[in-house]
């Protein structure tokens, strides 16, 4: 999942995108966000099946809902650390 996160951190986006993920960080780490993350994950439903035999409408509802709770979940768990040895590393690759 961390690829995917890293992706947003490449090109003229990346300062943008590492002040978004700190922006994620900091809305959900009090108590009122994390009740509200708490309502999202179930409400989005992050840790159950999505599949719904017989309707696949049904079923790419539900995974599409279930994606904006990992994209949340994938912000808040970013290491900015991370992100900045990437691109040190892809710096480097560049040179």
């Amino acid at each position: 999942m961390i690829e995917s996160i890293l992706k947003l951190f490449k090109g003229s986006n990346r300062q943008a995108n590492i002040e978004l993920a700190q922006a994620y960080k900091e809305v959900f780490a009090s108590e009122a966000g994390q009740k509200v993350l708490t309502d999202l994950m179930k409400f989005g439903k992050i840790v159950e099946p999505t599949y719904q035999p017989n309707d696949p409408y049904t079923s790419a509802y539900y995974e599409g809902m279930r994606r904006v709770g990992l994209r949340i979940l994938s912000f808040i768990n970013t290491d900015i650390r991370k992100v900045e040895e990437f691109k040190i590393n892809e710096e480097n690759l560049n040179d």
